[in-house]
């Protein structure tokens, strides 16, 4: 029974030792040093967006050629885009208990470029009649084209999140 007790209490204390280290705060008198570097990140979007449903046409060519109550219907044309880039973004918690002293050293570098082009087209439709051909009570008719972009970047960021129990002296 009396080693039972001491292998279960071996047990838990190495259980407890575990648990310990992962909630462990800096304390009083304790220094913390974070550096960070992010160097050389490169990203380069290069976006092309389309929709189309126009350039149609009826066309009659000669002198006996009619077009008549014909109709050149387009529907809607719509293109979006949404592009979302990160890049070197570095996000912190920290929680410091006492007189602790947290020294800083945050380095990012890097370059995002962005190339977009987005566009839509209901247009450029057409009823024609050459050498003579009669074009009567015909009608083109298009519907709406809308075109957007939303871009959202975030880049070379760093966020720090810092919970003191007293107050805390910070050096950049």
């Amino acid at each position: 029974m009396f080693k039972k007790l001491i292998v279960s209490g071996a047990a838990a204390a190495l259980v407890f030792g575990a648990a310990a280290g992962a909630f462990a705060d800096f304390h009083l008198g304790s220094n913390v040093s974070l550096n960070v570097t992010n160097t050389g990140s490169n990203v380069s979007n290069s976006i092309n967006t389309s929709s189309n449903t126009g350039n149609n046409s009826l066309t009659a060519y000669g002198h006996w050629a009619e077009v008549e109550n014909s109709y050149v219907n387009t529907g809607v044309s719509t293109s979006g885009l949404n592009l979302q880039s990160q890049l070197n973004w570095n996000n912190f918690t920290l929680s410091l208990s006492g007189l602790s002293h947290l020294d800083l050293d945050l380095y990012n570098q890097g370059t995002l470029s962005n190339s977009l082009t987005t566009s839509a087209n209901s247009g450029y439709n057409s009823i024609t009649g050459h050498y003579g051909a009669e074009v009567e009570g015909s009608h083109v008719s298009t519907g709406n084209a809308g075109s957007s972009s939303v871009v959202t970047n975030i880049v070379n960021t760093n966020t720090l999140h810092v919970t003191t129990s007293q107050p805390t002296f910070v050096r950049p």
